[in-house]
């Protein structure tokens, strides 16, 4: 009887720990982000709010700083030309 008791409980766990895994947000890669501002902006809002606290908010403000970056260096060259 204990021994069956156990086996549910492991079983039991084992399940929730795998459905808890499942529920993980999709991580989209800098490159991404770098083709999609707007999603990108949406995605560090939600970081700032708290409601998000994974590697997007990493990944999104990465490819916001490499679009800025990008941008800055345009506005040089058409500076200097």
């Amino acid at each position: 009887m204990n021994k069956s008791r156990n086996v549910i409980i492991a079983s039991s766990m084992l399940f929730a720990v795998f459905m808890l895994a499942g529920c993980k947000e999709k991580v989209y890669a800098v490159e991404y982000y770098t083709s999609n501002p707007a999603e990108a902006a949406k995605t560090i809002e939600q970081c700032r709010k708290g409601e998000i606290t994974d590697q997007n908010c990493d990944n999104a403000r990465t490819a916001l700083e490499q679009i800025k970056k990008e941008e800055y260096k345009k506005k040089l060259r058409e500076t200097f030309r």
